[in-house]
């Protein structure tokens, strides 16, 4: 039986869908993105169902099939493609540093969208995202993965973090969080997902224009 073919919908430059992209790759998942624009948004807002995006559906015959939040969908995907922890502590640990992910994504767009925008985004990289990184530091573990033997979405996760608001943060004092970076950038689909056109952020810089 062929595999469900996902369509991934979400605005057309490097965002909260990144992560999720990165996973159906690894899972070897196929998909369809629907990259939308800003000018298209407001006519497809009253569509969805709490007037956000990105939404998952799936295009066989369980057409009722539809998945709103970020989170819900990576995690979701992430057990169709082995990448959720089986072992509920781990699976629990997993959620954690996702979430500490997804926290200082909006750390870092409450600064950037603040009314002291350069005073704060010098904090956030003095102070907020060092102090993330080093707790993450020390939760690598021995096999250079946050969670377990192998690669999992919450690695996933933080290397998307690094590629994106972390792309120009000097990692020198965080070994093991460069390692998983690199262990990351040389799986074989992703690797091979970042050489190609879907990888948005090859094309379009998310400092000046993503929105979480």
């Amino acid at each position: 039986m062929a595999k469900s073919t996902y369509e991934l919908t979400y605005f057309h430059f490097p965002g909260r869908a990144e992560p999720i992209k990165m996973i159906l790759e690894v899972g070897n998942i196929p998909y369809k993105y629907h990259g939308i624009t800003f000018e298209d948004w407001p006519s497809i807002k009253h569509s969805t169902r709490y007037g956000q995006i990105p939404f998952l559906k799936r295009n066989d015959d369980n057409s009722e099939f539809e998945l709103y939040q970020s989170l819900a969908i990576a995690r979701y995907l992430a057990k169709e493609s082995s990448l959720y922890p089986i072992d509920n502590y781990q699976a629990a640990q997993s959620d954690e540093y996702v979430n500490v992910v997804k926290d200082q994504v909006e750390e870092f767009y409450k600064a950037f969208f603040g009314s002291n925008k350069d005073e704060d985004i010098k904090k956030f990289y003095a102070i907020t995202f060092p102090n993330a990184l080093k707790a993450l530091e020390n939760q690598v573990k021995s096999t250079g993965y946050l969670v377990g033997n192998g690669l999992t979405w919450a690695d996933i996760y933080l290397f998307d973090l690094l590629n994106g608001i972390g792309k120009d943060f000097n990692l020198k004092d965080y070994p093991k969080i460069t390692a998983l970076k690199q262990a990351v950038a040389n799986n074989e689909k992703i690797e091979a997902y970042l050489k190609s056109d879907r990888n948005l952020r090859k094309k379009i810089n998310i400092l000046e224009c993503d929105i979480h």
